[in-house]
């Protein structure tokens, strides 16, 4: 009776578990362009990053031993060699890394550089030389809200490149002018960078409700022009 609402239930759910963790043989690399910084993230399930440490102990990553176990090693050790990024052939230094979980399956590997200035930006990815076939990297970059640029990345690609245009300086304000204000109706954008990835438990709330929306109806209804039966002592509807 029921076997079609189920059927999408199902196929939701499988959805909203893809979109909120990482593919065990997936990352991502996003990077972002500010006025004087350039900020990056790699992202990847928290399963295949112990592959990045020789010697890892036998437990996976968890939020409880993460921080004594893993978060040392990780930090001093394996974010250093992950990315190595070079504008016009010189090596660009991250003035802060740092390394923290993400999500409830992920881990984050945060890196913020000096905004690089027009030139040709190369990225090559030593970690995916640790990776198991089929392993891919996406990558991304942003300019403010522009999007600049995107590629998937395999393991035997080429180092990812791009064109960096030089900063556009961004004109003084002037004290002459009031602040904009809600009021004004000028529209605040959202950084580019905000996750805004639910929580496993606000995906599960949304299939409870798709659930009642679904299946509800469809009892009543069916409840509603189901036919007496034949001991009732009603007389059948007309």
């Amino acid at each position: 009776m029921l076997r079609s609402p189920l059927r999408f239930v199902f196929l939701w759910l499988l959805t909203v578990a893809a979109a909120s963790a990482h593919d065990f043989l997936q990352s991502s690399t996003d990077l972002w362009l500010r006025p004087d910084s350039m900020e990056v993230d790699l992202v990847m399930a928290r399963a295949i990053a112990v592959a990045l440490l020789n010697g890892a102990p036998a437990n996976l990553i968890t939020d409880d031993n993460f921080d004594d176990t893993y978060a040392p090693k990780l930090q001093e050790v394996v974010a250093p060699g992950l990315l190595n990024f070079t504008l016009n052939g010189q090596p660009l230094q991250p003035l802060l890394t740092k390394v923290a979980l993400s999500e409830e399956t992920d881990i984050k590997f945060a890196y913020i550089y000096p905004r690089p200035p027009a030139g040709r930006l190369r990225l090559t990815t030593p970690f995916m030389k640790k990776m198991p076939a089929g392993f891919e990297n996406s990558i991304g970059i942003k300019d403010g809200t522009r999007v600049l640029g995107y590629a998937d990345q395999r393991v035997n690609d080429p180092p990812w490149e791009i064109n960096l245009n030089a900063p556009v300086p961004v004109p003084a304000a002037d004290s002459n002018q009031p602040a904009p204000s809600a009021a004004s109706g000028t529209a605040r954008t959202m950084p580019v960078n905000s996750d805004i990835r639910l929580p496993i438990w606000g995906y599960l709330l949304i299939t409870v409700g798709v659930f009642a929306a679904i299946l509800l109806p469809e009892y009543w209804r069916r409840r509603k022009n189901k036919a007496p039966d034949d001991d009732s002592p009603w007389p059948p509807r007309r």
